[in-house]
């Protein structure tokens, strides 16, 4: 949805600048400039006196505008109502945390054992990262507020492990309930 929305902004500037500059002749510069005014409401004035036909396409581009700027609108709208902005934001925070650590500790699983890894490890001041099925046991043992690394995801799936960065930790901990995923 959010790359849609600037799919559209960016093709809604595309469209007024290559308008202008085909039925008004000006600089891409000036096409981009008057687009940009004119879609953004500010209207400073006309760089080069329109004729009909400019002026005709600048109430059709406004017209597009209204359309895009909604639908724009609507999606932030909804990300922001639903969470979902923030839950990205966070996991992009999270996953730059993660690739910055080098010679880390993987812990999959975040169980009884999983649980007393982690106790152990933070007496130590190790660090590491957690890997677990189910994210709603992150929330419950507040690790947003002590800035533990976790990963929601199937740690027997190696993809789960690469964006863990197993390609640079020095060891990993398999901590799951059932013996074979171990």
């Amino acid at each position: 949805l959010l790359l849609l929305s600037f799919a559209l902004i960016f093709g809604d500037i595309l469209f007024g600048t290559l308008g202008y500059m085909s039925i008004e002749g000006v600089s891409m510069f000036d096409a981009l400039y008057m687009t940009v005014i004119t879609i953004s409401t500010v209207g400073y004035g006309e760089i080069v006196a329109l004729s009909d036909a400019g002026r005709k396409f600048t109430i059709a581009l406004i017209a597009l505008n209204f359309g895009v700027v909604a639908y724009t609108l609507a999606v932030f709208s909804y990300l922001i109502v639903q969470g979902e902005l923030f839950k990205y934001i966070f996991n992009k925070r999270m996953e730059n945390d993660i690739n910055k650590l080098n010679n880390h500790i993987i812990i999959c699983g975040f169980g009884k054992y999983g649980r007393q890894v982690i106790i152990n490890l933070q007496n130590h001041a190790e660090d590491f990262v957690i890997i677990d099925r189910d994210a709603s046991k992150f929330n419950n043992h507040n690790f947003l507020d002590r800035g533990h690394l976790y990963i929601e995801g199937d740690a027997t799936h190696d993809e789960i492990l690469i964006n863990a960065g197993i390609h640079r930790a020095k060891a990993v901990i398999c901590a799951l309930p059932r013996d074979e995923d171990n």
